[in-house]
């Protein structure tokens, strides 16, 4: 996959897609003149458009009544971490912890949604978008937002946003470097949906300190006290301003989020959702398990990004289910939420305009009769 052409960095996509919608769904546009009802709209994407849509079917609810995604991506966060435990998994060196059997063993069960394809082709795939990723957002900051990764509207991230990510660390190793210097640039995200909010901000003590400072020396030199007796005064005030620094950060949880965040759950309804996902090449011939041990040095990077797709889009119904239907029988959120696996007779290898006209054919059929329906 390439970034799109012209340098767009995100959140441009995210605002393009948004306007969009609102000149369907406004009744002052010229979409909707002469008509009295307002439109059904079913939105369709793949993989980064996959993305958007699915961006859109969690903000604007009520504007959209079905929603198709084929192999979207709707995590960008989580690409460090399967990329950190598919390297101890595959005795690659994790920049600042030492490898052993233990943690390897440790490591490689964490990753169990890739169970059928062999770890080097994951890593290589979850590196692969790492890299994309880099072009894609200047900042870690812009893809920590939910806007960019819908996933994050349903559960935290259970991390804190990173100064450097791999994919700054994998376009080093390559010799490429950002197309735009990211010291100066400010933070793009998108809505009030910030992550870090258990991160302690610096404050405004070092100002105050200098203040007092400066009062406690004029005291000083007109009683005609010594500089000692102001360093005593000075001492523990830089102390409290600047803790010293914990050895290990806090540990985050990936709990579960409210959906909506704001207003009652009951005034929204998510759209019709269906998720098409291909299962990994392995899993679709059915080859027994020494099978694709024997190819495991065989790096297959197409059936890698296979595998990451489908977890992402497994966990991402999961969670669609829990959160947005909390309360309610899991039958209505299944039947709201499907997730379709395609298999090799059914798609080409690609998922493109081209390649996987079949797929695109199917989910069109399907948001054609979800139409009709209601």
């Amino acid at each position: 996959m390439e970034p799109p052409a012209g340098n767009t960095y995100f959140p441009a996509p995210v605002h393009d897609v948004s306007e969009g919608l609102n000149f369907l769904t406004s009744s002052s546009s010229l979409f909707n003149h002469g008509h009295e009802l307002k439109p059904k709209i079913s939105l369709l994407g793949t993989r980064l458009g996959g993305g958007l849509a699915a961006m859109l079917a969690l903000t604007r609810p009520n504007d959209v009544h079905a929603v198709t995604m084929l192999e979207p991506i709707v995590d960008w966060v989580g690409l460090d971490e399967t990329i950190k435990q598919l390297q101890a998994s595959t005795g690659k060196p994790v920049e600042g912890r030492p490898s052993t059997s233990k943690r390897a063993s440790r490591e490689k069960k964490r990753a169990s949604p890739f169970t059928g394809v062999n770890d080097k082709s994951v890593l290589a795939a979850a590196e692969e978008l790492s890299r994309l990723r880099s072009k894609l957002f200047k900042t870690p900051a812009a893809y920590f937002d939910p806007f960019a990764s819908p996933l994050l509207f349903l559960r935290a991230a259970g991390r804190d946003t990173p100064q450097e990510t791999k994919g700054d660390v994998l376009m080093q190793e390559m010799g490429l470097e950002n197309i735009e210097d990211t010291e100066n640039i400010e933070d793009e995200s998108f809505g009030p949906y910030d992550d870090d909010r258990g991160q302690n901000s610096p404050g405004p003590t070092s100002s105050a300190t200098g203040a007092l400072c400066d009062e406690s020396a004029r005291q000083s030199s007109s009683d005609g006290d010594s500089a000692e007796s102001v360093s005593d005064i000075i001492a523990p005030e830089q102390s409290s301003a600047t803790p010293p620094q914990a050895a290990h950060p806090p540990r985050r949880r990936k709990v579960l989020q409210r959906w909506p965040s704001v207003g009652r759950p009951e005034d929204v309804l998510l759209p019709y959702t269906k998720i098409f996902l291909r299962a990994s090449i392995s899993s679709e011939m059915k080859e027994p398990t020494n099978a694709v041990d024997n190819l495991s040095d065989t790096v297959n990077l197409e059936n890698g990004l296979r595998a990451l797709l489908h977890a992402q889009g497994t966990e991402f119904a999961e969670l669609m289910r829990r959160a947005c239907f909390y309360g309610r029988e899991i039958g209505f959120a299944n039947e709201r939420v499907k997730v379709h696996n395609i298999v090799s007779s059914q798609s080409s290898p690609s998922l493109g305009l081209d390649g996987g006209s079949n797929v695109h054919q199917r989910a069109v059929l399907w948001a054609n009769e979800i139409l009709k329906e209601d």
